[in-house]
């Protein structure tokens, strides 16, 4: 939390406390969403929020050290919306690049990484695929 805070105007954030009823409506809310890495930070790419993800988390638990963002893909260590690097210029940066660029060209940087977590509103694939094995 305090390393978000200090990163961004305090005008300009807020942290919010888990809550499973609100937590897509929060994401689809938001101008950027920060994250170190999750199932949620797949899932807001998926839904075409702009996102930025502080690639750090596998540098602060020894059983995730193989999992980075990406993975299983091989990604660099930077990309448009994503850094490994925990200096403080680099982070503002990257959430300034990602805050600022139309929601148009954001969609475009980020179709490449939809299949992590493959987004079908309404789960439409996957009651497919269970009427189908019920049938």
């Amino acid at each position: 939390y305090n390393f978000y805070k200090n990163l961004i105007d305090k005008d300009q954030f807020r942290y919010l406390d888990h809550d499973p009823n609100q937590t897509y409506l929060r994401i689809d809310l938001s101008k950027l969403v920060v994250s170190m890495d999750s199932t949620l930070t797949y899932e807001t790419i998926s839904r075409g929020n702009k996102l930025v993800v502080f690639d750090f988390k596998y540098k602060l638990c020894q059983t995730i050290r193989s999992r980075k963002f990406g993975w299983p893909k091989k990604l660099d260590k930077n990309g448009f919306f994503w850094t490994s690097s925990e200096n403080y210029k680099d982070c503002s940066k990257l959430m300034d690049r990602v805050i600022n660029i139309k929601y148009e060209s954001w969609l475009k940087i980020i179709k490449g990484y939809k299949e992590l977590c493959p987004y079908h509103e309404g789960n439409k694939v996957l009651k497919k695929i269970i009427y189908k094995g019920i049938n």
